[in-house]
């Protein structure tokens, strides 16, 4: 059925877009991606070698995701900030969303070498690490915990 093109125009100034020769083109501003990637670790202050519970959610659906514990949510490929040592792989659902239990070391230190020291507070990210651009990493779903020792 021919639709004459001053109805596809009206359609379209009421749904905010713009006609092009019958091409409708989303306003500016419009964003079709989806919600960002975010994991919550409960407990977030959380003894060395104690355990935390992570919730994951907007991951992609039905993947397996592996978790690192990190000093950094970004950095230059060639200084790892992650103890690669201490990972795990959960698997999303449906929906993306996963449920983990982690347990937490010392994460590598920003620095050029250093040990933990008695009655220590680290700061330190969990996520899962990613390419991004030539020669960064980047933490997709970071989320913040301080890991503590006596």
């Amino acid at each position: 059925m021919f639709r004459p093109l001053a109805l596809i125009l009206v359609a379209a100034v009421v749904a905010g877009g713009i006609v092009t020769d019958a091409l409708v083109i989303s306003p500016a501003g419009a964003s079709t991606a989806g919600p960002t990637p975010h994991i919550v670790a409960k407990p977030n202050s959380i003894m060395v070698n104690g355990t935390t519970k992570l919730t994951g959610k907007h991951f992609p659906a039905s993947t397996s995701v592996t978790l690192d514990e990190c000093s950094q949510t970004t950095w230059v490929v060639m200084s790892n900030r992650c103890d690669t040592n201490n990972s795990i792989k959960v698997k999303t659902n449906a929906q993306g969303q996963f449920q983990a239990v982690f347990t937490v070391h010392t994460c590598p230190a920003t620095g050029a070498t250093g040990t933990a020291s008695p009655g220590f507070s680290q700061t330190c990210y969990i996520g899962e690490p990613r390419p991004f651009g030539i020669d960064t990493i980047t933490l997709i779903g970071a989320v913040k915990i301080t890991v503590t020792g006596p």
